[in-house]
């Protein structure tokens, strides 16, 4: 998995290792700040993941990596949720209504890849069918033209 996911990097030298993290975060704080960026890294890589990043504040030895987490996801198109500073009074209420907002995006965020997808397959086949038809159609003008030199051929030969 971490060389398909990680391996054109390690081959061009960008990084050193699959869980090398120096290429996006060159100042290492502390293991917890290394593995976030890490698993930002993997998850921006990943076809099926999602992120989410979860914290009750946005202060702390943390702090200077959220740009960084936010940039790695965002650059790649994965879809990111990022919840800081929940509730204190009621955490449950205000969680339950971000997992219903997360729901319903990634609902929208799957129909829109399947209806991508869709276009990109029509497109194929469409496509497909026309280079059958000028195929087709080569074929034809190929067969055409050298019936229309077999007479000729004949008679050279005759001479």
């Amino acid at each position: 998995m971490l060389e398909r996911l990680f391996g054109d990097e390690v081959r061009a030298g960008v990084i050193t290792h699959p869980l090398d993290i120096t290429d996006a975060w060159k100042n290492s704080y502390s293991c917890s700040t290394n593995h976030k960026v890490w698993a930002a890294k993997f998850t921006a890589r990943h076809p099926n993941l999602v992120a989410l990043e979860i914290s009750s504040f946005k202060c702390g030895h943390d702090a200077p990596i959220y740009g960084v987490v936010e940039g790695i996801i965002e650059q790649s198109g994965t879809p990111y949720f990022c919840f800081k500073d929940l509730d204190e009074n009621k955490p449950t209420g205000s969680i339950r209504i971000r997992v219903e907002t997360i729901d319903y995006f990634l609902r929208r965020y799957r129909e829109e890849v399947i209806r991508k997808r869709k276009v990109s397959q029509d497109i194929e086949a469409q496509l497909a069918a026309m280079e059958a038809q000028l195929r087709g159609e080569i074929a034809d003008s190929a067969t055409a033209s050298s019936s229309e030199l077999e007479p000729e051929t004949q008679g050279m030969a005759a001479d």
